[in-house]
């Protein structure tokens, strides 16, 4: 008996598109590092904002003050900590050390090849700190004397 149906053989053809990447540019890998660690100060940055502008004190009221009343410190070490840790993952993928067997030094090469969004959040992360010191400082410390004693 001679079979009808005709003889069919399935073949795969190996592909030749070269094996995606699972490493994430350093750029790109500063830029979320430093999305992620802004998070958290810009969290505050808003409770403040709505208590301010709004008189809509809730993320002040459910966050901002128990974590002030655990420890003061905690607080500043959120809102400094992080931007600085933001700021030199950025500098770091922005500025490339180049070793030279040559001459045996360094050198350092600062490129501004970051992107747009980098120069942002550095920018972010600086005001952040500087404004947060500024609060710290001026908020804490009384420069005056209300019975003008000295």
């Amino acid at each position: 008996m001679v079979s009808l149906l005709p003889i069919v053989q399935i073949t795969r053809k190996k592909s030749k598109k070269m094996k995606k990447s699972t490493t994430m540019h350093p750029d790109n890998f500063a830029t979320a590092t430093g999305l992620i660690l802004m998070a958290v100060p810009s969290l505050f940055w808003l409770g403040i904002f709505l208590t301010v502008f709004f008189e809509k004190p809730t993320i002040m009221e459910h966050i901002m003050i128990p974590v002030d009343r655990v420890s003061s410190l905690l607080t500043l070490m959120i809102m400094v900590g992080l931007p600085i840790i933001t700021i030199l993952v950025n500098l770091k993928a922005m500025i490339q050390l180049k070793y030279s067997a040559q001459r045996d030094n360094i050198v350092t090469d600062i490129q501004f090849k970051g992107t747009f969004f980098q120069i942002i959040l550095l920018i972010y992360a600086t005001l952040s700190i500087l404004v947060t010191l500024y609060f710290a400082f001026f908020e804490n410390f009384r420069f005056y004397s209300d019975n003008n004693i000295y």
